[in-house]
């Protein structure tokens, strides 16, 4: 039955079941057995987890053992063997140093012969699996050239030393190529611009941007995309843009236009094309562009027309020689000058409809309480209403001793259609008895008379 072995220490222990491949450096002093001076040892390795010793006339070896430090002491169980080699497996689990000299012991029927052997571990043989957490210490790391300060970054390849700010310079970078410095980056690498370029995209979310000489391209890995650090001369951005420097529409205000430099032709839709003495401009549709001026001493004079045309002015003509409507327009100033000034307290105020409007005596007119059909009462008068009173009687008393006195009396208020009638003493009202009768009022058989 095989079992499985390891080593012990390199300052670590390899427990059992680990694939350990070791070899042996023999004492050259013990190569040669005293009993058998033709047997001998040349190598001794663990392969597979076994013992495997190379010599010569090995297959007469009965048994195989190896003693060394720390009271180590085992026998091993032949599997297999020839004249030039044995394969041997351990009794039990075992722990073995990888430092110090051990003792081979071999044996046949004739006697035993020791060898002295170490074990070393070959390159490349140990994986990580074999190396018990918190056993490498500090003082067995290298150095590998850092400075002080400096920590362990991963370039992609293998661990360096680096700064702590945690950029890692990888080499110039032509922005011509159009695309990313690196496929496969890391966080913290960075390259420096050597030519410049516009527009670049990586296609990292980001978008396009203008790449100066001098400027860094810096991988982020928490975000998965490159960033920019400018570092170029170059104007970094102008009117919210960056890059070579453009000029733009809308870049400049009126108020930002040195006006002692600048041209009335550098406005973009002014057109001084055949510009000549006494020209001006005028907007033909789509630009200013120089034109005759028909009001002064140009190419055309306005008063020239004036003084033999008429100008349309629709309802309202102006016939030469300055007429309006033929209204000679340099008569108006004297006629204006006969108007009323302008009233400085405009009248304000509602009024009320159908009501005679009152003047309030500073700035308005109210409504008054006479009526417009009172007001239709005077229409007519020719001359004072009050003078027309004073001329009649205030009062008047009957003195005539033929008026019966009961008819000095105040008159009863009768219904429509009666009549007065007289009993003597008194007047009162009654039915007339008869329609379009003579004698409509009488009193006593006598009649009324007219003066009442």
């Amino acid at each position: 039955m095989r079992h499985n072995f390891c080593l012990l220490f390199l300052l670590i222990t390899l427990m059992s079941s680990c694939n350990f491949i070791g070899k042996t450096q023999i004492d050259e002093n013990f190569l040669a057995m005293p009993e058998q001076p033709t047997m001998s040892i040349s190598s001794a390795s663990i392969v597979n987890d076994q013992l495997v010793l190379n010599g010569n006339l090995l297959d007469k070896v009965t048994s195989v053992r190896i003693t060394g430090p720390n009271s180590f002491d085992e026998t091993f169980n032949i599997e297999s063997q020839t004249a030039t080699s044995i394969v041997a497996n351990g009794t039990k689990a075992l722990n073995l140093a990888l430092v110090g000299i051990f003792n081979l012991i071999i044996a046949d029927a004739q006697g035993a012969a020791t060898f002295a052997i170490t074990f070393d571990v070959l390159d490349n043989s140990v994986s990580s699996i074999k190396i018990q957490d918190g056993a490498v210490t500090a003082t067995k790391l290298n150095g590998m050239g850092a400075s002080i300060g400096q920590i362990l970054k991963f370039n992609g390849t293998s661990w360096i030393p680096s700064d702590l700010g945690g950029l890692t310079y990888a080499g110039n970078w032509d922005a011509t190529t159009g695309s990313a410095p690196n496929a496969s980056p890391v966080g913290g690498e960075y390259y420096i611009v050597s030519v410049a370029d516009v527009a670049v995209d990586f296609g990292d979310g980001e978008g396009p941007r203008d790449w100066a000489i001098s400027d860094w391209v810096v991988y982020n890995d928490s975000t998965a995309s490159w960033d920019q650090i400018s570092n170029g001369s170059n104007v970094q951005s102008f009117n919210g843009r960056s890059g070579a420097i453009i000029s733009a529409t809308d870049d400049y205000t009126w108020a930002q236009i040195n006006k002692t430099t600048s041209a009335l032709g550098d406005i973009t839709d002014v057109d001084l094309t055949s510009i000549a003495v006494d020209k001006i401009l005028k907007w033909d549709g789509g630009k200013w562009a120089i034109a005759d001026d028909l009001s002064g001493s140009g190419a055309d004079n306005l008063g020239t027309h004036l003084a033999s045309e008429n100008l349309d002015m629709g309802t309202f003509e102006i016939v030469n020689v300055g007429n309006v409507d033929g209204v000679d327009v340099s008569s108006l100033p004297a006629a204006i000058a006969l108007k009323q000034d302008i009233i400085t307290n405009p009248v304000t105020g509602t009024g009320t409809d159908d009501m005679v409007p009152l003047w309030n005596g500073v700035d308005a007119i109210d409504a008054s309480s006479v009526t417009a059909t009172e007001l239709g009462y005077v229409s007519g008068v020719t001359s004072s209403i009050q003078t027309q009173l004073d001329s009649k009687l205030s009062s008047f008393v009957e003195a005539d001793p033929n008026v019966t006195a009961f008819a000095k009396a105040a008159l009863p208020t009768c219904a429509v259609s009666e009549v007065l009638k007289a009993d003597g003493t008194n007047l009162s009202c009654v039915a007339d008895s008869g329609a379009g009768g003579a004698d409509a009022v009488s009193l006593l058989g006598e009649d009324l008379i007219s003066t009442l």
